[in-house]
């Protein structure tokens, strides 16, 4: 049986995931940049895209574990070391591919917000801390909020160079 404190907020973290998805595709139709910045604007939308993608396609793994019979905790013990991977691998990513024109701000907000995520995913494997779910549900909604600011600054270069 689906446990359904697995089911509800996980369905909503996989349409918000879906959702900014689709608004990355629709800035990249309205875009048109100069080959200078051809650098920048890739790794944006490769960036926006990782990071609205992988939070549905976690929430939906998780989800899928449950329906098939694996216990809630162990379902999010295996999610958040999955989670925690994958952060790993992007932050690794992140560091050979930003290039050198992103602004230090959100060099500092993507930074700050992927080793707090890598942090509050770790405490709460090493810890078998209380309340998995809050922890799960914080690590995948702290990558939709580093999703949601490359969305807000590719859509602000987009209008700005129109």
């Amino acid at each position: 049986m689906i446990a359904q404190e697995l089911l509800d907020p996980l369905s909503i973290i996989a349409e918000f995931s879906i959702g900014l998805a689709g608004f990355a595709g629709i800035v990249a139709a309205l875009s048109h940049f100069k080959e200078e910045m051809r650098e920048l604007v890739e790794f944006r939308f490769a960036n926006l895209l990782i990071t609205a993608f992988a939070p549905g396609f976690f929430a939906l793994m998780t989800i899928s574990l449950s329906i098939i019979g694996v216990d809630a905790l162990l379902n999010l013990q295996i999610s958040k070391g999955l989670l925690l991977l994958y952060l790993l691998s992007w932050m690794g990513w992140a560091a050979i591919k930003t290039p050198p024109g992103v602004h230090p701000l959100f060099r500092l907000l993507m930074w700050s917000i992927g080793l707090l995520n890598i942090c509050l995913l770790t405490y709460s494997l090493m810890n078998n801390a209380d309340n998995s779910l809050g922890y799960y549900m914080a690590g995948l909604s702290l990558i939709l909020l580093n999703g949601a600011i490359v969305f807000t600054g590719l859509a602000l270069l987009t209008l700005k160079h129109r």
